[in-house]
């Protein structure tokens, strides 16, 4: 089912009526006047700042400011003055610490700020060396008029270090690419970076990004919200500088079947036993039509097998058995076992009981539990204690008790996940509502999500006109706009 969601907007050119409700932008002329910071960029890695002014003999200067940076690795000041004056130099740190000679307030010099070296006020030029700064923020810098008064010149010289312009590494490690998948998926990529990895995000398709600040990089991914067919899921490694790197692939989401239980093939202990075990969890959030059971086997025997339904997760012995085969030849390694088709409702408590004459697949770790519960493995019968393999299971579990060992053993099934019936989201992010423009160019910016099957296309119009397809973009530039209310559709 396709869902459609519009949003829409008024652009305003020159003063006009903002219509409530609606984006208005309004064009007019600009009086802003540009002005030259009083800075200039040496190299790129120091930063040169120049103060001027006057100063009265027995009087403070103006306190000049300046911002020191976390990338600031040294700080050199120098006041220049004539011959005929005396002035001293002092520099205060974020903190209000001095360092420099004489001012109206204090007679003596001052050595607060950590890391400083004043050259001394006999000197001219005075100099004041911070190296390295020890705290970041507003700094200011002024100079005392001992003897004369005159003009002077300040100069700050900030030295950084190198920008981090070098990108992060990253790759995404599950689903593989090209793959299909289904059901509820983990992706998992992994991120590396010359100085650190501040975070890294992952979206599918054009949806929200979602971010893990720590490794590993995981996410759930519930698949049965998305369409079946191709989807790209994209992870995007940061560092703290703000550079980034992508990784990409695209995988086919097939929900039209998938497998319940245990799928593991790494399982490395293996188990023989005369009585019949059993293995149950929740079904998927959807009807589900089993179709076969699997089971992976260390030896080759005999297996009677099926598929029950009903009772708790706590205690099966009321759970019906719906569908079976038995007397079934198995050999080692995994065996795929055709029963009769069975519908089993969404999110039903369900179990796979089995007896054999061969050895099966296990695991001791509740992490290997997949769709079966983690809180306890399985439930071995003892009452019937002993059932043939080549007679039907009986048509509820018997009494037991649950043991910490989960089996290599799944339901295969076919289904047809609901339609997607949630419309996408979608917010014009600029120009924002009642804005005054100054230019008859108008870009129009745009952001949109979906929970569900993912957005295909944005579609934009301008004052009811033809429906322009943006694809994925969420971008759309309007030229030569005329003077007066313009409405603006997005729909996603």
């Amino acid at each position: 089912m396709k869902n459609n969601k519009l949003l829409s907007g008024l652009i305003v050119l020159c003063l006009f009526l903002v219509v409530p409700a609606t984006i208005a932008i309004i064009v007019a002329p600009s009086d802003t006047i540009a002005r030259t910071p009083d800075f200039e960029i040496i190299d790129n890695m120091e930063t040169k700042q120049t103060f001027t002014g006057s100063v009265s003999q027995g009087s403070d200067s103006t306190q000049h400011t300046f911002d020191v940076s976390s990338n600031a690795e040294k700080i050199e000041v120098e006041l220049s003055f004539s011959t005929s004056y005396d002035f001293d130099l002092s520099l205060w740190d974020d903190q209000n610490r001095r360092t420099g000679g004489w001012t109206s307030s204090e007679h003596s010099t001052s050595s607060e700020i950590p890391n400083a070296a004043y050259s001394g006020y006999s000197a001219n030029p005075e100099t004041i060396t911070v190296d390295p700064p020890a705290t970041t923020g507003t700094w200011s810098v002024g100079c005392f008029a001992y003897s004369g008064s005159g003009s002077y010149t300040i100069t700050v010289t900030i030295t950084d270090s190198a920008p981090d312009t070098t990108p992060p590494t990253v790759s995404i490690t599950n689903p593989t690419d090209g793959s299909t998948v289904s059901g509820t998926v983990t992706i998992s990529a992994t991120a590396s970076d010359n100085v650190g990895v501040s975070k890294v995000s992952c979206k599918v398709d054009s949806g929200t990004w979602s971010d893990d600040t720590s490794s590993p990089y995981e996410w759930t991914w519930d698949t049965t919200g998305f369409s079946d067919g191709t989807h790209t899921i994209t992870c995007r490694a940061y560092d703290a500088a703000g550079n980034y790197a992508d990784d990409q692939i695209t995988v086919t989401v097939d929900n039209t079947q998938g497998d319940w239980g245990i799928t593991a093939s790494d399982f490395t202990s293996t188990s023989t036993h005369s009585v019949i075990r059993y293995m149950g969890g929740t079904s998927p959030g959807y009807d589900i039509t089993v179709t076969e059971l699997h089971i992976r086997c260390g030896s080759s025997g005999t297996v009677s097998i099926a598929l029950y339904t009903g009772g708790s997760l706590s205690d099966p012995t009321s759970a019906v058995r719906r569908t079976e085969a038995h007397g079934i030849s198995v050999s080692s390694g995994w065996n795929t076992i055709d029963v009769n088709d069975y519908v089993v409702p969404a999110n039903s408590v369900a179990w796979i009981g089995w007896a054999h004459s061969c050895s099966v697949y296990y695991s001791t770790s509740s992490s290997d539990a997949g769709d079966f519960q983690s809180g306890r493995g399985r439930w071995s019968q003892s009452s019937p204690s002993n059932y043939d393999e080549n007679t039907a299971l009986p048509t509820n579990p018997g009494s037991g008790s649950f043991s910490n060992y989960w089996y290599a053993v799944y339901a295969h099934y076919t289904t047809q996940p609901p339609d997607d019936t949630t419309p996408p989201t979608i917010e014009i992010t600029s120009p924002s509502d009642g804005a005054t423009l100054t230019t008859s160019d108008v870009t129009i910016y745009w952001s949109g999500s979906d929970a569900g099957t993912g957005i295909d296309h944005y579609e934009i119009r301008i004052d009811s006109g033809s429906w322009v397809d943006k694809g994925t973009s969420t971008s759309h530039s309007y030229t030569g706009l005329a003077d007066g209310g313009h409405t603006v559709d997005v729909m996603a």
